[in-house]
């Protein structure tokens, strides 16, 4: 006996084809008997003049493995008793097929400067994990492709987001063994600055993804100043503490605008105030001022 092919797919017909003899050489009507042990399923035909042929399938969640089948032929007797009976081995082999495909991420809202981390997952047709190479393409909310990641399927993959990376709705689309999935996640509004102080100069930058109206607080020695950036997304300013009207001299300062805060020490010339910004002169008093960028 022997199988068309050594491997099916599940639902696949399945055919089986011999021939049986007797021991005096005489062609065998009777029957045949294919039991698949580990199934314990049995499918049974008839020999006509020493020929067999048995066509089955396999459910579509059959598991992916090699199955052992026991193919026995005989005859009966006239009371139903099998005689003159022999046997043989065969091995099935069913195939492992894709079936879905699925994306697990970690979190689902994340903030600018972390890092997004998901796990594709790739299910055969008895529900088995598979693991195959596949491709992760990350898209802002605007459906940009802003990067592609190749890795295997039931391992988590990672994604940096960079700060100033658009809030909204993103996605992760991935593609593995042709089979496809889809799943979103949220990158949070993050209003943040790069604050830095070079010399008598303070350099503030958007560095977030949505405009930066942070007031930011300057302390030097025992007097304090707002100041009011107004950032659009990427710009920088730069601001003259000079011309803040602090008395001239080494100071302790410290900056801050709720969330950040840098301290040091400044040397002023104490120079006047003298501001002037697109809006008109600067309204200062002794322990406040809203400084106007350079």
């Amino acid at each position: 006996a022997s199988l068309e092919k050594e491997a099916y797919n599940p639902e696949e017909p399945i055919v089986i084809k011999g021939s049986a003899t007797k021991e005096n050489s005489q062609t065998l009507n009777g029957f045949v008997d294919a039991v698949i042990l580990e199934k314990q399923t049995t499918i049974s035909g008839i020999i006509n003049e020493g020929s067999f042929l048995l066509n089955f399938s396999l459910p579509k969640n059959t598991r992916a493995q090699a199955y052992p089948i026991e193919v026995s032929v005989y005859e009966k007797d006239s009371s139903g008793k099998r005689i003159n009976g022999g046997s043989t081995s065969l091995i099935l082999i069913i195939n492992q097929i894709p079936t879905s495909l699925d994306i697990i991420i970690e979190s689902p809202e994340i903030q600018p400067g972390n890092i997004l981390k998901f796990t594709p997952t790739l299910l055969d047709q008895s529900g088995e994990q598979m693991i195959t190479s596949g491709i992760y393409t990350i898209k802002d909310p605007s459906d940009k492709i802003i990067d592609q990641i190749k890795g295997d399927t039931g391992s988590q993959q990672e994604f940096q987001i960079k700060n100033g990376s658009k809030a909204g709705l993103w996605k992760v689309f991935s593609v593995a063994y042709k089979n496809t999935a889809e799943k979103t996640f949220k990158i949070l509004e993050q209003e943040e600055a790069r604050i830095e102080l070079r010399n008598t100069t303070l350099y503030i930058q958007n560095i977030g993804n949505i405009p930066y109206t942070k007031k930011v607080l300057v302390k030097i020695g025992e007097e304090s100043y707002n100041i009011d950036p107004n950032l659009d997304l990427d710009e920088e300013k730069e601001f003259n503490l000079n011309k803040l009207g602090a008395p001239g001299g080494s100071h302790s300062i410290k900056i801050s605008d709720g969330e950040k805060e840098l301290t040091g020490d400044v040397t002023l010339t104490g120079k006047a105030i003298s501001l002037i910004s697109d809006t008109g002169k600067q309204q200062c008093t002794a322990f406040h001022c809203d400084l106007a960028p350079l």
